[in-house]
């Protein structure tokens, strides 16, 4: 999903969200495969806040996926984290009353987040908030798995340079449609020991380690 398709769908829920819960302002970003974050997208934050988030704040957010070794839920809130007094003192400053990050993932990683912000004069997120939220996760969450797997399958048509076996490419298109081993071993009548010789020779041929760097390079081949 490039930039301004995510940005133009992060608009939209955003838009279809505040309608039943009051939200101040937010900020949008994808987790690439190296746990860097890019294509950020924000609303009511002031650039200068941003900024000074980003390259100092945002190690101390208790909110910060790296700061949960990979242990990610759907959504976090910050009214319910200890905060470091560093970043105590940042909320304080910007008069943020509340944050809740909303994680997307594919294939059990993290590849979207949105970070949802209330004022201090707004107070913290209740119950009932969570609860309207959730509803609205989900059909984000069904729409970005299904652009995600959409988008990765069209990028078997480039790996004939690779030197695909017709079974290799069969692996990869059921890998993009979210299938773990056992379901591959069942959809293409093999064992699951024979799918892992054919993961491990894709993973040869692509120069990838995992199956999370593989739908990175699938997503990168479309950009060529």
């Amino acid at each position: 999903m490039d930039f301004q398709t995510w940005s133009a769908f992060v608009d939209r829920f955003i838009a279809a969200m505040m309608s039943t819960v009051e939200v101040d302002a937010f900020y949008s970003y994808k987790i690439e495969a190296n746990l860097e974050t890019s294509q950020h997208h924000y609303r009511n934050l002031p650039a200068q806040a941003m900024q000074q988030y980003l390259t100092e704040k945002q190690p101390y957010d208790p909110l910060f996926f790296k700061n949960h070794n990979g242990d990610l839920g759907e959504m976090l809130l910050l009214s319910q984290q200890v905060i470091p007094d560093q970043y105590h003192t940042f909320l304080q400053e910007q008069q943020i009353g509340d944050n809740l990050e909303l994680y997307f993932k594919y294939q059990h990683v993290p590849i979207r987040g949105i970070s949802l912000i209330r004022s201090a004069q707004h107070g913290q997120f209740v119950d009932d908030d969570l609860i309207r939220l959730k509803s609205f996760y989900h059909l984000a969450d069904f729409y970005i798995n299904q652009h995600q797997t959409v988008q990765a399958q069209m990028q078997v048509k480039h790996l004939e340079q690779f030197e695909m076996t017709k079974k290799e490419l069969e692996v990869i298109d059921l890998i993009c449609r979210g299938m773990d081993n056992p379901q591959i071993a069942a959809g293409l009548y093999i064992s699951q020991s024979t799918v892992k010789t054919h993961i491990q020779h894709i993973f040869q041929k692509l120069q990838v380690q995992n199956k999370h760097q593989l739908l990175s390079k699938l997503l990168q081949l479309n950009r060529v």
